[in-house]
C-alpha cells in the first residue's frame, strides 16, 4: 500500500467529476484523475467548464490559453492531456510516457471495443446506468465485421451483469441468454444460473430455471460446490489452510461462553458474518456434514453441498444448559437442526461443555 498526497490549492468552486462522484480542490489531484481513468478522460475532459476552472480557481490562465487553442487546431487531442499532467509536476517523466503510450495503445482500438471498454470502466465503478447506456450504444449500431461477433456476445454479457446489478432480472436474463446463443461461453452459463437462483429471493411469478436442461443444472452446480468446498471448507486441496482461517474466531467463542458461564446471568453473543466465514467455522468445528474430506474432484458432491451447509440465512447456535447437577451443557444447532461433533455426546446430543472446550480447544492450538 502507498500514499501519494496532494499539494493544497485555495479553490472556492472544486471541479466536479461525475463518474467518480467526486469534487476537485487542486491540479494534482486533477493530475491523478487523468493519470488513472484513461478511458474516462481521453475525449470528454478538456472543455469549457474545465477551461473555467483552471483560469478561474486555480490561475492557470496561460496553461488554459495554451489548452484552449490546442483544441480549436484540431491536432492530437491526447497532448492535451500530457500538458495537464506535465503542468502539475505530480508524475515524473517515465510515469508520463508510460502514460502516453497506454493512450497510443487505445487509440489502436475498434471505436466499437474502446466504448465497450469504457462501459466495463463504468461498470468496475458502479455506475451501471452509465455503463448500460454504452454497451446500448453498441448494440444499437453492431460492429458489421464477422470478426465482432464476439465483442457483442462479450457486451451483451456485461449489459446482463449490470441489469443484474440493478435487480433487473428479467433484462438480465434476456441479455444472458443473448449472449450465450452468439458465444456458447460457459461464463454466460453460469451468469444465467445464478440470475435464475437469485430470482427465488425477489418478488417476482417468474422462473428462469426452465430455460436449462437438468443435467445443466447440476452440471453448473456442481462447478459452484466445488469452488466453495475447495476455497472455504475441510478440502484436502486446501491442506485445511481454509478452516484455520476462522481460529481467532472460534478462541473467541469459547472465551466468550467461558466469561458468560462465569458469569452466571443469563447471555446472548450474536455474531454475523458472510456465509464463507461460517463455513470455514464449521469445518474447523468439526461440525456434522461440514468437515467431510475428499479428494476426487468428481465426488466433491457427495461428501459436501453448499445448500446444506450455507443457505439463505444460515446460522450457527450454542444454546447452554445447567443441570441439576450443576454441570453445563451444551446443544449444537446448524440452520435451526441439532448437529452433533465427533465428541462422545450425553443424552439427546447435550454435551458437557468441558469436554466440548477440550475438543474445541485443540482444533485452535
Amino acid at each position: 500500500m502507498s500514499l501519494r498526497l496532494c499539494r493544497s490549492e485555495k479553490v472556492k468552486n472544486p471541479y466536479y467529476v461525475s463518474f467518480l462522484g467526486v469534487h476537485l480542490y487542486s491540479s494534482q489531484e486533477l493530475a491523478y484523475v487523468i493519470y488513472h481513468y484513461p478511458l474516462l478522460v481521453m475525449d470528454h475532459l478538456v472543455d469549457d467548464r474545465l477551461l473555467d476552472f483552471l483560469r478561474e480557481e486555480l490561475n492557470l490562465g496561460f496553461l488554459a490559453l495554451k489548452l484552449e487553442n490546442w483544441r480549436k487546431s484540431g491536432e492530437d487531442l491526447d497532448e492535451m492531456l500530457m500538458f495537464l499532467l506535465q503542468e502539475s509536476d505530480y508524475y515524473s517523466a517515465n510515469e508520463i510516457s508510460e502514460y502516453r503510450q497506454t493512450l497510443s495503445s487505445y487509440r489502436k482500438q475498434p471505436a466499437a471495443q474502446i466504448k465497450k471498454l469504457r462501459g466495463d470502466a463504468l461498470f468496475g465503478m458502479r455506475q451501471y446506468g452509465k455503463a448500460v447506456k454504452l454497451y446500448q450504444e453498441i448494440l444499437d449500431n453492431p460492429p458489421e465485421e464477422a470478426a465482432e461477433e464476439q465483442l457483442t456476445a462479450q457486451v451483451w454479457n456485461n449489459l446482463g451483469a449490470c441489469y443484474g446489478r440493478m435487480f433487473l432480472f428479467d433484462k438480465a436474463a434476456e441479455a444472458f441468454e443473448k449472449a450465450y446463443n452468439r458465444s456458447g461461453s460457459r461464463a454466460c452459463l453460469r451468469s444465467l444460473y445464478w440470475i435464475a437462483a437469485d430470482m427465488q429471493n425477489v418478488e417476482l411469478n417468474l422462473s428462469l430455471y426452465d430455460i436449462f436442461e437438468y443435467e445443466e443444472l447440476i452440471g453448473v452446480w456442481k462447478t459452484v460446490n466445488a469452488r466453495m468446498y475447495v476455497c472455504n471448507a475441510a478440502a484436502p486441496l486446501n491442506g485445511g489452510l481454509m478452516p484455520r482461517c476462522a481460529v481467532p474466531l472460534l478462541r473467541n467463542i469459547l472465551e466468550s461462553a467461558d466469561a458468560a458461564i462465569k458469569k452466571g446471568t443469563p447471555a446472548a453473543d450474536l455474531r454475523f458474518g458472510h456465509d464463507t466465514h461460517l463455513i470455514r467455522l464449521l469445518a474447523l468445528m468439526q461440525i456434522e456434514g461440514c468437515s467431510n474430506q475428499e479428494t476426487d474432484m468428481e465426488k466433491f458432491h457427495l461428501a459436501w453441498q453448499d445448500y446444506r451447509v450455507s443457505p439463505m440465512g444460515a446460522n450457527l447456535q450454542l444454546v447452554f444448559y445447567r443441570n441439576g447437577k450443576n454441570d453445563v451443557l451444551v446443544k449444537f444447532l446448524l440452520n435451526e437442526n441439532e448437529v452433533t461433533l465427533p465428541i462422545k455426546g450425553g443424552k439427546v446430543l447435550y454435551y458437557s461443555w468441558e469436554e466440548v472446550k477440550t475438543f474445541l480447544g485443540k482444533q485452535v492450538e
